[in-house]
């Protein structure tokens, strides 16, 4: 430090002083002590991570070396060279440069599923996309570069999580990248929805094995009909403001419409929070009668199209959604009998704390190819809710489509959440809310009716 006061009549005091500064009075570095007195660190990681940035981007001829050491090292040094990247973009005003590294991560050949470490390479390729800008990108004339290069990290993205090709979290932050970059999976940002068709039967809903409102179990009967692969995304839900549906009474049950008057809602909960409005991310924060007001507003823009014309999209029945997740053989878990995991749904032992981008676990589907009907987010259904219902149903002998009870002051949820335990991820579970609350976790997907 002295020598940089060298300058300076008394450079030893001055350097002393200064420390005395930061230390004391700027919160730059906090003093550690140490054998001289003279040890001190940064008050936050993320002083650190940018000069340590700075330094990758200043020593630019070894960006590259550099960077294949941190990518061995897990994600830990992600934001460090995402620094690095951004002090070539705003301070050096080197975009080529930034452009070049993207270049070489996602590179034109093909890669391994089994190099985990060019993968990470691939997922941080997306981060300084999105710092470089997909306008800037699509713009670049470099044979390895432009909307060739966008597209080709878009389809490794997805591999990234449908594959699984990195570890749980890193995964999730690929579907959250891609969010951004621009999701290009049928169904996910795009209508209709991509539909599983289901030829329905005969099958025993709920469990003698788990908590008192999924008791007693007994035998149902649903009719066929489609249900979609993925609840419905931030995307698809814009698509039914953008036309005006929060102002169109004629979407909306007179209740509904009522309560929409009387909260003034005129977008989900969540819209406008970064964390849970990525256009792939499930839509949270909507009452059970918005999402009724979805159903009938896709339900008519069907009707516009011919092949659809006699479709009515509504809401899956609880019946229905448990028949989805359980199938006839009566699965614990939409996947099969094993215990949940984080390779298998996004629940409390992820870590995530948000919704993750629909179809993000591969090892979670049902063998029908439905996604997410464990975790991510709970799901509204049809049915009001009675904790003794299935005590009705047993007495009736086998049920046919069952829509729950007359009337009620709660709907049910299916499915359980990103904050949710294993147990809430059963596909027996149930779980209810009121119709005009609009929680951080709950969304829904939709049906066509096979009886309605």
């Amino acid at each position: 430090m002295t020598k940089h006061f060298a300058p300076l009549d008394k450079p030893l005091v001055a350097a002393s002083e200064f420390l005395d500064f930061v230390d004391q009075t700027a919160g730059l570095l906090i003093g550690r002590g140490g054998a001289s007195g003279n040890v001190y660190a940064f008050p936050h990681r993320t002083f650190q991570e940018y000069f340590a940035g700075c330094h990758l981007a200043k020593g630019s001829r070894n960006f590259k070396s550099e960077l294949l050491k941190l990518l061995a090292e897990g994600d830990y040094w992600r934001l460090t060279a995402q620094l690095g990247i951004e002090e070539f973009l705003y301070n050096d005003n080197n975009d080529g440069a930034a452009m070049d590294v993207a270049y070489w991560l996602c590179p034109l050949h093909e890669l391994r599923p089994a190099e985990e470490k060019a993968w990470r390479g691939v997922l941080w390729a997306g981060h300084f996309a999105l710092e470089i800008g997909t306008a800037r990108l699509a713009q670049d004339d470099m044979p390895e570069g432009g909307a060739e290069f966008l597209e080709r990290l878009r389809q490794r993205l997805i591999r990234i999580f449908t594959e699984n090709l990195l570890p749980p979290r890193e995964r999730a932050d690929a579907g959250f990248v891609l969010g951004r970059l621009g999701d290009p999976r049928e169904g996910v940002c795009t209508l209709p929805p991509v539909w599983v068709e289901l030829e329905g039967g005969k099958f025993t809903m709920g469990s003698k094995d788990a908590e008192d409102n999924e008791k007693p179990p007994h035998e149902v009967e649903v009719s066929p009909f489609k249900i979609s692969k993925y609840p419905i995304t931030n995307a698809q839900f814009g698509k039914f403001m953008q036309v005006g549906g929060y102002d169109n009474k004629a979407w909306w049950s007179e209740e509904g419409w009522k309560y929409r008057e009387h909260y003034e809602w005129e977008e989900p909960r969540l819209w406008r929070d970064e964390n849970f409005n990525l256009p792939n991310q499930p839509v949270v924060g909507v009452s059970w009668f918005e999402a009724e007001a979805f159903c009938a507003w896709l339900t008519a823009k069907g009707k516009e199209q011919k092949e659809n014309g006699k479709q009515i999209i509504r809401l899956p029945t609880e019946a229905e959604w448990e028949f989805a997740a359980r199938g006839k053989e009566g699965r614990k878990y939409p996947w099969g009998p094993e215990e949940p995991t984080p390779e298998r749904a996004n629940y409390d032992d992820s870590k995530i704390g948000r919704q993750t981008a629909v179809g993000s676990y591969p090892a979670g589907v049902t063998p029908n190819g439905i996604f997410d009907l464990a975790g991510n987010v709970w799901e509204w259904c049809l049915d009001w809710y009675d904790g003794n219902y299935y005590t009705e149903c047993e007495e009736k002998g086998v049920v046919k489509n069952p829509r729950g009870p007359q009337k009620g002051d709660w709907r049910v949820l299916r499915g359980g959440a990103y904050w949710s335990d294993a147990i809430g991820l059963r596909g027996s579970g149930r779980f209810f809310d009121g119709p005009v609350f609009r929680d951080l976790n709950d969304g829904f997907r939709v049906c066509v009716a096979g009886e309605s």
